[in-house]
């Protein structure tokens, strides 16, 4: 059992509250069930157990989102007030030195520029730069449910990934990731790296190419073909100096030697990995039902919306559910979410940052 996959959703520009809670729900609860098939049960009475154990899950997770909330909003007040204290130490030392109305006009023109900066910036870096993908309207976040426990976003087993993937009329492509906690040895000290287990079709789906080198491709992951990875570009320049010869050497990674194969284009990321390694998914060798831990990323088809594709996951979960009645007893309500991907990203912050916008516009 691993830890949580943190910060398991895309992330550019800030953390995600709500993704982070999910996460962490999403790996106590998965703990809990590990340990009751460790101790004999199966799988799916095992997770009943666990749900039923861990109580009102939406009450938990609205209780850690505002404690977490609240202590989010004491930094932003104590930033806030060491950066008024610093402009009133400068704008006093200015009213010695000048005429009073210089002062006042130096002292209004900081703080008004510097709240509407700071506004501003907040507002493009979340709300107005697009996602840096083709067509990234295009992209949607899928999730396993269990509507009858609360729980709208919970993570995707190995089959599910499959199943949900399936739905070729609504969905082009999807791949599925999952946090990987790296060491990176044989280059002076250890140091730890930030890294994810993707399937293969991962950049595929963002529509994105190497900088340098080459996507996943072929059995890449699989028992018995050499190791591989990829890295971002800040990893290539921070770590190695921009080195041209990183292509295509070898990087030791957990003990295990991986030859880099591609670099990824300044400015994409996921998940803030600093490298990637491949997952390989045997549809003949797959984990259960029960054992969730991953991550679906997709791309809806041309012309296709995130209420068609929801509509389809919904009768694609209704025929599962009666199929694998003994991992989908009816009480669980299992189905199945489909989120735009900047949805995912933004969040509830949407009405409060164009809030704050509007009101420093006022001003």
């Amino acid at each position: 059992m691993t830890g949580p996959a943190w910060r398991r959703y895309l992330r550019f520009w800030r953390a995600d509250l709500r993704a982070d809670v999910d996460d962490e729900l999403a790996f106590h609860l998965e703990s809990r069930v590990q340990e009751y098939i460790a101790a004999g049960m199966s799988p799916d009475a095992a997770r009943r157990e666990a749900l039923a154990r861990f109580g009102d899950v939406e009450r938990v997770r609205t209780t850690v989102e505002v404690i977490d909330r609240e202590h989010q909003a004491d930094q932003r007040k104590a930033h806030m007030w060491d950066d008024f204290t610093q402009d009133m130490r400068y704008a006093m030392r200015a009213l010695r030195r000048t005429p009073a109305f210089t002062a006042v006009a130096v002292l209004t023109l900081a703080l008004g520029i510097g709240a509407n900066t700071a506004i501003f910036s907040v507002v493009n870096g979340v709300l107005l730069r697009p996602l840096p993908y083709r067509e990234p309207d295009r992209l949607v976040r899928l999730f396993t449910a269990y509507r009858g426990h609360g729980i709208d976003r919970y993570s995707v087993s190995q089959p599910e990934f499959m199943d949900y993937k399936s739905l070729t009329q609504v969905f082009e492509n999807a791949a599925a990731f999952t946090g990987a906690g790296l060491t990176l040895t044989g280059t002076g000290e250890p140091e730890r790296v930030r890294g994810i287990a993707a399937t293969r079709d991962l950049l595929s789906v963002l529509q994105v190419a190497p900088l340098r080198g080459r996507n996943f491709e072929g059995d890449d992951g699989r028992g018995g073909v050499a190791p591989v990875v990829i890295v971002s570009y800040d990893f290539w320049q921070n770590r190695f100096g921009g080195d041209p010869s990183l292509l295509g050497r070898q990087l030791t990674l957990n003990g295990v030697s991986r030859r880099v194969i591609g670099i990824l284009p300044p400015g994409v990321t996921l998940e803030r990995a600093e490298a990637i390694i491949p997952m390989y998914i045997n549809p003949d060798s797959m984990a259960s039902r029960a054992s969730n831990f991953l991550s679906v990323l997709a791309r809806l088809q041309p012309g296709a919306t995130v209420a068609t594709a929801q509509r389809e996951l919904d009768a694609l979960t209704k025929r599962l559910a009666q199929q694998y009645v003994r991992v989908y007893p009816a009480s669980m309500g299992y189905a199945a979410t489909v989120v735009p991907m900047r949805d995912e990203i933004v969040g509830d912050v949407r009405p409060a940052i164009s809030s704050r916008m509007g009101t420093t516009v006022a001003a």
